[in-house]
């Protein structure tokens, strides 16, 4: 699979789909990061170039304010979450489901990630990471490695028939 099928919502999307998918949206992530990082936009706290060597030692950190950071992080999210995606609804039409409530659970996650540094400490932001790890895992579980249905569904003909036909054909004889 290259990028033909990338950003497409319709049709079915194998395991190894999925898997391909994801690997290539974590490199163009990755990539974006880097960027960010060559421009002096910190992803994740420590803005490297603000580190200050005096006499060969590391004498001072400046972390950037809070949005700004959350904002080079959201927008992070938001890229992978376009590569990551459609290829994740698609996977849910190959299971026989919508892609629906994979949209919503991304959408949790989001305002979830745009609101952490103003929801503060204590139950609020351990409960809303809790319900995020859930969600996030069930959804890993369900898309990375339950099988799809056999046969066609509303969403299209089963992609891996003839290979599944090919592997009963020859255990079989």
């Amino acid at each position: 699979m290259g990028f033909r099928r990338f950003f497409h919502f319709s049709g079915r999307a194998g395991r190894g789909e999925f898997w391909l998918a994801a690997v290539k949206a974590s490199i163009l992530t990755s990539l974006v990061g880097f960027a960010f990082h060559l421009f002096g936009w910190s992803v994740h706290g420590l803005h490297p170039a603000a580190i200050r060597l005096d006499g060969g030692g590391m004498t001072g950190f400046y972390a950037p304010t809070l949005a700004a950071d959350s904002t080079a992080d959201l927008v992070l999210s938001l890229f992978w979450l376009a590569c990551i995606l459609p290829a994740g609804i698609r996977r849910r039409h190959d299971r026989g489901d919508w892609g629906w409530d994979l949209v919503l659970i991304a959408a949790f996650n989001l305002i979830a990630k745009a609101s952490h540094g103003f929801v503060g400490g204590g139950g609020i932001a351990e409960g809303l990471a809790f319900v995020i790890l859930v969600s996030n895992l069930e959804m890993l579980v369900l898309l990375g490695f339950l099988p799809g249905e056999r046969g066609g569904n509303a969403f299209g003909p089963d992609r891996q028939a003839e290979s599944r036909a090919a592997l009963d054909r020859a255990i079989s004889a």
